[in-house]
């Protein structure tokens, strides 16, 4: 079967879906890591996330970055004035804040997966599996083919087994050390999607599938999209610029795979390689044993023992009409070939010099008489004293 990794592709979006709704809602009823001194941290080396406020009234492309094989959804950012002084001066400050209902949010992809002998397939089902689940569980999530691909970002989280409120502790710290809270630290979500057309269970069943293991980073680890420019308006409409550093929930795809398709050349070549492969284990033992095993050459090769063996009993039953009669009864034709010819030929020369007794003028007296004196000198052997 001819085996390769397909080339796959994903186009990951995300909708707004239930954020503005909820950041709504949620500015009338802060949520408890709104100015709670508790989700401070300091990092070290001047790194101080403190006094962290929640912004309601962010739009989804203040906080939204799209690439090619990744989505950076901003869930805390710190804000940082460019010309302090003049900022201060009308009325704006750097400040710290968490962006409240981005698990709101709805990440949808589209995915194609294609070969080099030309076959294509959109959106082949999948089969959801966090990362680390026996291989003999049943997925947690499965989605058929052709199917809108989506989910919101808190079921995304759920499926990887982390919580935006989680405490991400260090991999070195104890575990009564206290961490920041990937709402803070942000963390990295990965969809390994793997597609297959080859199933042990079933190989009849050859249709492209992708499984999707679903992790995050963990221990300690910190993700952020880091620095963007963006300018603030003051009271009297001045815009002023800062400096807004994005920590994130980055969602990325990692594709990989192996799908197959029969094919003769693939066959044949793998067929050459074998018997290749067979000689070379035979060169192997064959040297070993002519080191090991005495007269090893003669043993395996030499067949002249064999040969006339086979060449006799050949002969001996063309003599005594054995394969005649066995033809005749079986009602095949003997093959009179050139070999049998010679052999037949050196039996009747055989035949011709030999001169057959009359029956009963043998010498000796005859066959039974041959017998009958046997038996006498062996009663007559005996009999004899042991001593004489």
């Amino acid at each position: 079967m001819k085996q390769e990794q397909p080339s796959a592709v994903v186009n990951a979006y995300v909708d707004q879906a239930g954020y503005y709704a909820a950041a709504a809602s949620l500015k009338n009823a802060p949520p408890a890591y709104c100015d709670n001194p508790d989700t401070d941290f300091d990092y070290g080396g001047g790194w101080v996330y403190e006094n962290n406020q929640c912004d309601f009234d962010l739009r989804l492309g203040d906080v939204l970055t799209k690439t090619e094989q990744a989505v950076f959804i901003t869930t805390y950012f710190q804000d940082e004035p460019v010309d302090a002084s003049t900022a201060s001066a009308a009325g704006l400050s750097a400040g710290n804040y968490f962006v409240p209902g981005v698990d709101q949010m709805r990440l949808v992809w589209d995915h194609q997966v294609s070969t080099s002998w030309g076959s294509t397939v959109s959106n082949p089902a999948i089969a959801f599996r966090r990362l680390g689940d026996a291989v003999g569980d049943s997925p947690r999530l499965t989605v058929d083919k052709d199917t809108d691909t989506g989910m919101t970002i808190s079921d995304l989280l759920e499926l990887a087994g982390v919580g935006l409120d989680a405490v991400n502790t260090p991999a070195a710290a104890a575990e009564s050390a206290e961490g920041p809270t990937f709402r803070l630290s942000g963390t990295h979500v990965k969809i390994n999607l793997e597609y297959s057309n080859m199933r042990r269970e079933d190989p009849s069943d050859t249709t492209v599938k992708a499984t999707a293991d679903v992790s995050y980073t963990k221990d300690g680890a910190w993700t952020s999209l880091g620095p963007k420019m963006i300018w603030k308006k003051d009271a009297a409409g001045v815009l002023h610029r800062f400096q807004r550093y994005h920590y994130v929930l980055r969602v990325s795809f990692m594709l990989s795979g192996t799908i197959g398709v029969f094919d003769f050349f693939t066959l044949f070549l793998n067929l050459a390689v074998a018997t290749g492969l067979l000689k070379v284990a035979v060169s192997v033992v064959d040297a070993a044993s002519e080191i090991l095993v005495a007269n090893f050459d003669d043993q395996k090769y030499d067949d002249r023992n064999d040969f006339m063996t086979l060449e006799s009993l050949k002969e001996y039953a063309l003599e005594q009409g054995i394969l005649d009669r066995y033809a005749t009864r079986t009602g095949m034709t003997l093959l009179d070939d050139d070999v049998m010819q010679s052999i037949r030929q050196r039996a009747a020369r055989v035949q011709g010099n030999w001169n057959k007794p009359e029956r009963g003028k043998e010498p000796g007296g005859g066959a039974l008489q041959r017998v009958a004196n046997a038996r006498n000198k062996v009663a007559s052997n005996s009999l004899e004293s042991p001593t004489k």
